[in-house]
């Protein structure tokens, strides 16, 4: 309801009024239609363009539309009206972005659900009451889970709906109408309140983050949130509008960056939206692991949080290139992103990076506990105004008005402050603010100090609902030890005492939401919700080897190095990166150094301990002769924790063909006779056996979805012309594809580049996703078609090994110019690619 209090009114300077006047001013025109009657707009413009990408299909935007008219068909038939509230109960993915634009264009209003489980039953269970809707789209396998309610219709769509569906017309509209009820979470897996927006307020906000990202049909989006959080609208329906293409990340994805950054380099995405969480995570898997961000990045909008100065430009250094950094805001959560600040710079005095200013057509204000307008610098509380504060028809509201221009405003949760040149930061929430001495002050400011201590990666500081005290959790970057004493330290001399922890807990990893936010409100009510961290002791440096070798290796690898990090001269127990090396160029010196040297670098040794003598003693100690047997230091993830249980020796003799089992990544420039490429191949060919057709793996619903393609290089195979052919598996053959087929380099990661050049032929496992996503196996098509590559390889590996050949696995690289290189469809997917060739050393 409209509060019907007006205090009374303080007015400011007239050059503050001024401001605030110019702050809250833009104003441009809102696209006038509603989110599904563009959308069809742009799949017109290019239907056989690619709609969406999952980890299991490619979907032109025809078939997308398809799907569209035929659910809204189905809506309609079930006697569904507009203005009808549905649920949206379908699992991550492009399908569950079709049944949103069908829910739309039947006029009806989208209310997304998360998942079962993780806390979300019981908001489930009230949906239906809570939200007033009386259908749910679901789909089929998630049929049963939850039982509706007698009086809740039930919608399945079809899987593969008739090619000439039914259309529904949309009801007229001018955008004011609502389009999504979003749920606000509570405690225990309740609503707190459900959030109405119409078509008017996201298509205003989808198009001002599209035009400031420069979003258009070239771009790939990598949709990443999930469906009731605001931001998803911006991946989906944003990227639908500028003609760009969405890559959906599997739901078990979402929080894992090592994931969704293989997905992104396979997919090529452009775009995606991190929160600051998010990027927190990605960030420490950067420096830990070497992975590098897809080289089609371009632009990243971070969200969900404060954001660090230093988080940007950690980003900008791991990166390596110009990369388009958009901070954006959404001010009532879970909405649309409406407050945007393009990151060009950052200033050394930043505290924080400004959330900035308010798109066109929204407002902004900073307002105190009497609703008037603060001060420059002077903190208040955020209210949103504009095209937010709208009244969204039969959606109930919770707005105040403004003291001076009565509009309606919506209180956010957020506290700000006003600077002088018309940027709006960001100070604390309400969670941050401790009440001291009579009054309140802002443990934001606590957060701030803490991640200005090197050794910090990620800190948060809420008021205990246990005590009503300040409890601060840090995570320390990897390989960092630190304690509470060492932080409480480095704060009496950055922050009040007021402001000082009364609880600080070292953890390894904090509580995310779904949407990949540190959840506050948890941390809040108790420390039993963080992960603890687990510290492994450090492993000493190993000192540099002596002799002629090894000075020869250290000058060539110094002279490599000194090229890269632009330095004169260095020292070979030199940590290279306290002389300005960044992860990303420890990787290309490994890749460097291998291909220059021929020198094999072990990358994650060389990141935990960034010295040449580490580079040249691991290769030095490759070299010698082998240690004695119980020397020999364990690999993988054995349960050695449980050797004091008793134990049942079975007393068996290990196979030899294990020891023969190896990865090669440097090959003889000798050719591969034409037999033992045919006999490698052969082990996936199938035969006909009792009447049936046999493979030597198995394959999901006997689907064999996994397809096998060979390049040749010049010369690399005796009576073998060079370039690109099909291995039909039924024929034993070689179906000729492209006889000028070849691939760059520049293809592959540039750790897997030297291997490649030297190789004499390459294998590439690719999905044909048509032949598993009509089994009974569909919802986990991918799943499957992974474990069958990944059969596959251990079968070639095992084959090549017995014919002298040696492999090289790569998962992933640039795989843009695979179709036209093997002929491939729409729905064939990459995914696994061997380098082969005679091991060097062998020949």
């Amino acid at each position: 309801m409209t509060s019907t209090e007006h205090p009374v009114f303080v007015s400011l300077p007239e050059e503050q009024r001024e401001l605030i006047a110019a702050v809250n001013g833009v104003v441009a025109p809102v696209p006038a239609g509603t989110l599904d009657s563009l959308g069809a707009a742009a799949v017109v413009a290019g239907p056989h363009e690619v709609a969406l990408r999952d980890l299991w299909d490619v979907v032109t935007r025809g078939r997308f539309w398809d799907h569209v008219v035929d659910l809204a068909g189905q809506l309609s038939a079930a006697g569904v009206k507009p203005g009808d509230r549905v649920l949206l109960d379908v699992a991550a993915g492009w399908e569950q972005f079709a049944a949103a634009v069908a829910v739309l264009r039947a006029g009806c209003v989208c209310v997304p659900l998360p998942p079962p489980g993780a806390g979300t039953d019981a908001g489930r269970r009230a949906a239906p009451t809570g939200s007033g809707a009386t259908v749910v789209v679901t789909q089929r396998g998630l049929s049963g889970r939850p039982t509706w309610p007698s009086e809740v219709t039930v919608l399945t769509p079809r899987r593969d709906p008739p090619a000439a569906a039914a259309s529904v017309d949309p009801p007229a509209s001018d955008g004011s109408r609502a389009a999504f009820l979003l749920p606000r979470p509570a405690p225990a897996g309740t609503v707190a309140a459900w959030l109405g927006y119409s078509h008017r307020v996201l298509l205003n906000a989808l198009t001002e983050v599209n035009r400031r990202v420069g979003l258009g049909v070239a771009d790939r989006v990598l949709a990443l949130a999930p469906a009731e959080s605001g931001t998803w609208l911006h991946e989906t329906f944003g990227a639908l509008l500028a003609g760009a293409s969405v890559v959906c990340a599997a739901e078990n994805h979402r929080h894992d960056p090592g994931s969704w950054l293989a997905q992104g380099r396979r997919d090529g995405v452009t775009v995606c939206f991190l929160t600051t969480a998010m990027l927190d995570d990605l960030l420490a898997h950067l420096a830990r692991t070497g992975d590098p961000l897809p080289e089609t990045l371009r632009a990243v909008v971070v969200h969900g949080g404060w954001l660090a100065p230093g988080r940007v430009v950690e980003l900008w250094e791991a990166a390596g290139r110009g990369l388009t950094v958009l901070y954006a805001t959404a001010p009532v959560w879970p909405g649309p992103l409406t407050v945007l600040y393009d990151v060009a710079t950052v200033a050394d005095d930043w505290r924080s990076v400004p959330v900035g200013a308010p798109v066109a057509n929204q407002r902004l204000y900073v307002l105190s506990e009497a609703r008037n307008p603060c001060p420059v610098w002077v903190t208040g509380r955020l209210y949103a105004g504009g095209l937010l504060g709208e009244p969204v028809p039969a959606v109930s509201g919770g707005t105040v008005t403004h003291p001076e221009t009565g509009e309606a405003l919506l209180p956010t949760d957020l506290f700000g402050r006003l600077r002088p040149d018309g940027l709006v930061e960001v100070v604390g929430d309400e969670t941050t603010q401790l009440a001291a001495r009579g009054g309140t002050v802002n443990l934001r400011d606590t957060e701030v100090a803490l991640h200005t201590h090197p050794a910090v990666r990620q800190a948060v500081v809420v008021v205990s609902a246990v005590d009503g005290r300040a409890a601060a959790f840090v995570r320390p970057r990897d390989g960092v030890v630190l304690s509470a004493a060492d932080l409480n330290t480095y704060l009496r001399t950055r922050v009040s005492p007021f402001l000082l922890p009364a609880r600080t807990e070292i953890v390894g990893a904090l509580p995310l939401t779904r949407d990949g936010r540190v959840d506050r409100v948890a941390l809040a009510a108790g420390p039993d919700v963080v992960v603890p961290l687990v510290v492994t002791p450090p492993t000493p440096t190993p000192a540099a080897p002596s002799g002629d070798r090894t000075t020869e290796l250290m000058l060539r690898v110094t002279a490599v190095a000194s090229r890269i990090f632009d330095v004169a001269d260095i020292e070979p127990d030199a940590n290279l990166m306290d002389l300005g090396a960044s992860s990303m160029q420890l990787v290309r010196l490994a890749s460097v150094v291998e291909e220059e040297a021929g020198i094999a670098v072990d990358v994650e040794e060389l990141l935990a301990f960034p010295t040449i003598a580490v580079i040249v003693g691991s290769h030095l100690a490759t070299e010698s002769p082998a240690p004695a047997p119980d020397t020999v230091r364990p690999v993988g993830a054995a349960r050695d924790d449980l050797d004091h249980r008793p134990v049942v020796d079975l007393g068996g003799v290990a196979d030899e063909r294990i020891g023969r089992r190896r990865t090669s990544r440097a090959f003889a420039a000798q050719p591969v006779s034409l037999a033992a490429l045919g006999a490698l191949l052969g082990a996936t060919r199938s035969i006909r056996s009792r009447g049936a057709e046999k493979f030597w793996y198995p394959s999901a619903g006997g689907s064999y979805p996994v397809q096998v393609y060979l390049l040749v290089t010049p010369g690399g195979v005796t009576g073998l012309a060079a370039g690109s052919y099909y291995y039909h598996p039924r024929q034993d053959r070689l179906i000729v594809l492209d006889p000028a087929g070849a691939l760059p380099a520049a293809a592959h990661r540039e750790i897997n580049r030297a291997a490649f050049r030297q190789s004499a032929f390459s294998l590439y496992l690719v999905g044909r996703m048509s032949a598993i996503s009509k089994t009974d196996y569909a919802d986990l098509a991918w799943d499957f078609t992974v474990f069958e590559a990944g059969a596959m390889t251990q079968l070639l590996g095992q084959v090549a090994a017995e014919h002298g050949l040696g492999l090289c696995p790569v998962g992933a690289m640039d795989t843009d110019p695979l179709p036209d290189l093997f002929a491939l469809g729409a729905q064939d997917r990459f995914v696994h690619a061997l380098l082969g060739g005679v091991p060097l050393g062998t020949a």
